[in-house]
């Protein structure tokens, strides 16, 4: 009987967060089809910012609505991760142009899509082809200056003098 208490309160807090996940994955694809609303620029001066916000503003009353009017915990925090979502998108249309939120605005994901994967950087004396397009890169064995060195899984791969490393970012 304590077991099943134990699993019980424990996964309770995981399954919560999964269903804020699920709301913020939703919430965020929904907020990327919806375009800005140009009949809202017409207003004078907070027009072009209205049209911008609106799709994420719309994503936000959504999730509000849901959470008033469904009394499920995980509803509501999944609409808790639809609401953060619907935030990210309007705080990301409307800092795309202003100058000192530009930096932070492009550091913030707004789809699935659209995180960086990372370009590798080649450092050394040779060019990338010649750690990618061949097999040079493991003809080199241990006693060699150039030796690759890393573990399987966590994807770092580094050589072994350091004047000719990879680096990625």
């Amino acid at each position: 009987m304590k077991i099943e208490q134990t699993v019980k309160k424990v996964t309770k807090p995981a399954i919560k967060f999964g269903a804020a996940t699920g709301g913020l994955v939703v919430g965020s694809l929904v907020a990327n089809k919806i375009p800005e609303l140009t009949f809202l620029m017409n207003i004078p001066v907070v027009g072009k910012y209205l049209s911008r916000m609106a799709p994420g503003v719309a994503v936000m009353v959504a999730a509000y609505l849901l959470n008033a009017k469904v009394k499920n915990e995980l509803v509501q925090a999944g609409a808790f991760g639809m609401g953060l979502a619907g935030f990210a998108n309007a705080f990301k249309r409307i800092a795309a142009d202003i100058p000192v939120l530009s930096m932070i605005s492009d550091s913030i994901p707004s789809g699935l899509g659209n995180t960086s994967q990372g370009h590798a950087i080649n450092a050394g004396h040779y060019p990338p082809t010649h750690w990618i397009d061949s097999n040079k890169a493991y003809t080199r064995s241990l006693n060699g200056p150039y030796s690759l060195e890393g573990t399987e899984g966590k994807g770092a791969y580094a050589l072994g003098n350091t004047a000719f490393a990879l680096e990625g970012r």
